[in-house]
């Protein structure tokens, strides 16, 4: 079997990314030229919820866990956060979320305060 595939490429010879002649077959996909494109990745921003006591974090109205939760990354922009807990309580508050950097948040639900 090595012989045989080594037989074929010496037969039509090798083709690299950089040679410009066609295909020894001449079909049209291998005589058409493809360019590579970059495409960037967007950059992304974290998130750091946290509760005293523990509770439910719904982003945008989705469960996402309870807390704590750290550094998770997020797709930048405004999101609606609601913590809740085991009892019932909730805090609901905005967050903006850019890239590159970590938005923190800490609700203690026993005094109403941030953290």
């Amino acid at each position: 079997m090595i012989f045989k595939s080594w037989l074929f490429l010496y037969m039509i010879g090798t083709v690299s990314a950089e040679d410009s002649s066609p295909c020894p077959c001449s079909c049209p996909a291998a005589t058409s030229s493809t360019a590579s494109v970059s495409i960037p990745e967007r950059e992304l921003g974290r998130i750091t919820i946290s509760s005293f006591p523990a509770s439910d974090i719904y982003i945008d109205g989705k469960r996402k866990r309870s807390t704590p939760m750290f550094a998770a990354e997020i797709a930048p922009g405004s999101y609606q956060v609601q913590l809740v807990t085991p009892d019932g309580q909730t805090k609901s508050f905005p967050i903006e979320v850019t890239a590159g950097n970590t938005t923190k948040r800490v609700w203690n639900f026993m005094d109403g305060t941030w953290q």
